[in-house]
C-alpha cells in the first residue's frame, strides 16, 4: 500500500512570545514494514535541524525559533509504502510492551469494544483494520479546533479519533 501523508500543525499565540522550541518527531523511519519514499518538512525561516534519534529509535529534530512571533506553522508531506508482510504487526528492535499498557484514556467503553469487534470479528489483518479505520472515521469524523486528545471515551466532547483507534486496536488485541 502506497500511503501519501500530509500534516500540518499550526501554533497560534495571542501575544508574540520571544522565542519557542519543538521537538519534532515527524518523520517516519524506513523498517521491514514500511519504506520512506519521500519525505519533507517544512518550518519556518526555512530552518533544518539535524536529525537525531530518541531512546525509541525514532528520527526527531529540535526546533528553535529565537525571534519574536505569533505563530508557528509546521508542514511535513511524504510517501510512505507500506508492506503487510508480518500481517500488520511490526517485527523490529522495538519493544511494543510500553505503548499496549492501558491508561484512563485508553481503556475503551462498551460502545468502542463493539465497533472494534463488529468490523474485525476474528480479522487481524491489513485489509481489516484500514476497514476499522474507515468506521472509525465515519463515526467520529475529524474536525479542525474541535477534536482533542485528552478526552477520556464516554465523556461528553470526546472525539479523539486517533484514541480511539488505539483504543480499539487494544480492546481487539491488534496492534495499534
Amino acid at each position: 500500500m502506497r500511503l501519501a501523508v500530509q500534516h500540518r500543525t499550526h501554533y497560534g499565540y495571542e501575544q508574540a512570545v520571544r522565542s519557542s522550541i519543538q521537538y519534532l518527531r515527524l518523520q517516519p523511519r524506513s523498517s521491514t514494514a514500511q519504506q520512506i519514499e519521500s519525505w519533507q518538512l517544512t518550518l519556518p525561516d526555512g530552518h533544518q535541524p539535524p536529525i537525531i534519534r530518541d531512546g525509541f529509535d525514532n528520527l526527531m529534530q529540535v526546533f528553535v525559533l529565537e525571534r519574536p512571533h505569533r505563530e508557528i506553522v509546521i508542514e511535513a508531506r511524504g510517501v510512505v509504502i507500506l508492506t503487510d508482510r508480518f500481517n500488520g504487526r511490526l517485527h523490529d528492535s522495538l519493544e511494543p510492551l510500553p505503548f499496549v499498557r492501558p491508561t484512563p484514556l485508553t481503556l475503551p467503553d462498551e460502545a468502542l469494544t463493539e465497533l472494534a469487534w463488529h468490523h474485525l470479528g476474528q480479522r487481524r489483518d491489513l485489509a481489516a483494520l484500514c476497514t476499522l479505520q474507515e468506521a472509525i472515521l465515519a463515526a467520529m469524523p475529524y474536525r479542525p479546533g474541535v477534536t482533542e486528545v485528552w478526552y477520556p471515551p464516554g465523556k461528553p466532547g470526546a472525539s479523539a479519533r486517533g484514541s480511539v483507534r488505539i483504543m480499539c486496536m487494544s480492546c481487539s488485541a491488534a496492534p495499534a
